[in-house]
């Protein structure tokens, strides 16, 4: 997909449904491996070694509160005047 640019839509989903395990197993190539090794184990594997600790309460609702507040502030400085 990102090699070609290709765009899913609704006649894709269609062709996805209608493959069959031949066409499927030609897709599988070394490089679709190695990116989804490197895309998705490899990541997920570093975020299972994080240790969670369980913060206070205020301090928490804090940190959620900014990132409401960040995130407000980029959808209202990408808006171009839309909102």
């Amino acid at each position: 997909m990102f090699t070609y640019g290709a765009v899913i839509d609704q006649n894709m989903m269609v062709n996805v449904f209608e493959t069959n395990s031949q066409e499927a197993a030609a897709l599988v190539t070394p490089q679709l491996v190695v990116w989804l090794v490197v895309a998705g184990l490899l990541p997920a594997s570093l975020l299972a070694m994080i240790r969670i600790r369980p913060g206070k309460w205020w301090h928490t609702l804090l940190i959620r509160l900014a990132a409401i507040l960040a995130s407000a502030v980029v959808i209202v400085s990408g808006s171009g005047g839309l909102l």
